[in-house]
């Protein structure tokens, strides 16, 4: 038997251990009082310093992105030069003109764009954005796409540091955060992407669901279930606390309503689905026929990986680490996080992280490991809980430090960063 043939078998085994393991404790736990009792009180001075200083790490990198782009090919407009700065391997174009043309069934010359007919894929509240930002500015749509990040990553820096100093102390919040920037495609908070916006979305939700403010909750899980389809997952984490409210004779109503939020966001994308293409499901079977992608178990994923590993470093070694070994590297950090804190993140919390790294990772064809690990906040969180020790925190930012340094570089050089 091989080494692939051993690592195949094995390495499923391992992630399924580790999630059923983590599922199981959240299983049984959410029949216990929850632990929803804060420790410190809301700093409210910290969180707003923390998002203006994630504000400005990633104006840092939106400015770099501007002069790498500018200095490639001067005289060229802001717009075109940071079109020639992220390539078209990732989504960004797409976004830009969605928000520009909007969705639309059409192919060939009655396209606005082209694979028009097959934007539905994406969901549709960051074009929107884009959209109603470029009408009242009138600036290019890559401008505004681009400009938006460091706002919109302010506030989710200053959600996730609420998020965490009142349950978790304010040394681990500032630890959370600075492992998030530092993560291997933390450049890509800095894109006309989904990062910032998934990101502020969904931690937000989960600090009204913490201060239990159930309008807030609903109308921002709505909201991030149109930014990706992970996000209506977010109505899981307001059942969790619906069951929890039952078990401690609580009125869990209230709960059981606000999922509706997530729900109403994914119903919408799919009633867009039905009004383009005359099929609620239209985005998965453009996925599937389009680029052979869809739904599957995690340990599948594990498996092709392992294969993708052996059977490419020849052709392309960067595709090999950088896709694979890195997306494979993802997946057992996110499986080994969310067991090793268990017992320490709420139940709603631990839920959303195991169906989030379920969906995620659980594809046909997995090529963005990095950047979806980068929507998950309880990944660096639980890094902060686990080293204990200034050093070992000191010595995994210097490691992811330089993985992201690498990551980056074959980005700048067009290389297989998705």
């Amino acid at each position: 038997m091989s080494w692939l043939s051993v690592l195949q078998l094995l390495l499923p085994i391992v992630v399924a251990l580790l999630l059923l393991a983590t599922t199981v404790r959240g299983m049984v736990r959410i029949w216990h009082p929850s632990t929803d009792n804060m420790t410190e009180a809301p700093d409210h001075k910290a969180t707003l310093t923390a998002g203006l200083l994630l504000l400005a790490a990633c104006a840092a990198g939106a400015a770099f992105f501007a002069l790498w782009g500018l200095r490639a090919h001067p005289g060229e407009p802001l717009g075109q030069a940071l079109r020639y700065v992220f390539p078209t391997s990732i989504d960004a174009d797409h976004y830009i003109q969605l928000a520009q043309y909007g969705y639309g069934n059409y192919i060939g010359a009655d396209a606005m764009f082209p694979d028009q007919h097959l934007m539905i894929v994406f969901f549709p509240f960051f074009p929107a954005l884009i959209g109603l930002v470029q009408a009242v500015t009138g600036l290019d749509g890559y401008i505004v796409g681009w400009a938006v990040q460091p706002i919109l990553m302010g506030i989710a820096g200053a959600g996730l540091f609420r998020l965490i100093q009142p349950r978790f102390g304010k040394q681990t919040a500032v630890w959370t955060l600075l492992f998030l920037a530092a993560m291997p495609g933390s450049f890509f908070f800095a894109a006309p992407m989904t990062e910032s916006l998934y990101l502020a979305l969904t931690v937000w939700a989960l600090v009204f669901i913490q201060e239990q403010k159930i309008l807030p909750f609903v109308m921002v899980g709505f909201l991030a279930a149109l930014t990706r389809s992970t996000g209506g997952l977010l109505a899981g984490a307001a059942v969790l606390v619906a069951i929890q409210y039952a078990r401690e004779q609580k009125k869990p109503w209230s709960w059981l309503a606000a999922s509706l939020g997530p729900c109403a966001g994914t119903g919408t994308y799919l009633l867009l689905n039905q009004y383009y293409y005359g099929n609620w499901f239209a985005f998965a079977e453009i996925q599937k026929s389009h680029w052979s992608q869809g739904l599957g178990w995690i340990g599948n994923t594990v498996h092709y990986l392992l294969d993708y590993i052996f059977g490419t470093y020849k052709v392309s070694m960067q595709f090999a680490i950088y896709v694979s070994l890195l997306g494979l590297v993802c997946i057992l950090w996110a499986c080994s996080m969310l067991f090793l804190s268990r017992k320490q993140l709420p139940v709603y919390w631990l839920g959303y992280g195991v169906a989030y790294v379920l969906v995620a990772y659980g594809t046909t064809w997995l090529l963005s490991a990095p950047r979806y690990a980068l929507s998950l906040p309880l990944l660096p969180l639980g890094m902060a809980l686990l080293c204990k020790k200034n050093w070992q925190r000191i010595l995994f930012l210097g490691v992811e430090g330089w993985i992201g340094t690498l990551y980056l570089i074959q980005f700048l050089q067009w290389g297989p960063i998705y």
